[in-house]
């Protein structure tokens, strides 16, 4: 199933990894392990954000992707499944 998820570090830890090239590598790492999709940097509600588009296949796979985030940003974490204007016809036309 495809989500977006949103991560926001506090604004300390958020602004610490913003002037860190290491940290930057490090999360470009674990965006590819986790084999996100597209990843997203921007602000929402005053606090810098990254937001990763990616397919999660089983509910188990959550806990490895925010345990990081909680761990080294202290994050706010967020999942939203989403689909494609595809996956909806395909979902409108399998009800009638």
């Amino acid at each position: 199933m495809k989500f977006i998820v949103l991560i926001q570090p506090t604004i300390k830890r958020g602004n610490k990894m913003i002037h860190d090239l290491k940290s930057v590598q490090n999360l470009e790492k674990y965006f590819k392990k986790i084999n996100a999709r597209e990843v997203y940097f921007h602000e929402y509600e005053g606090r810098k954000t990254f937001e990763l588009v990616m397919d999660i296949p089983k509910g188990s796979k959550i806990t490895e992707i925010i345990e990081p985030m909680f761990e080294k940003f202290e994050a706010r974490v967020m999942f939203q499944p989403v689909k494609t204007l595809d996956e909806l016809k395909k979902s409108i036309s399998k009800k009638k």
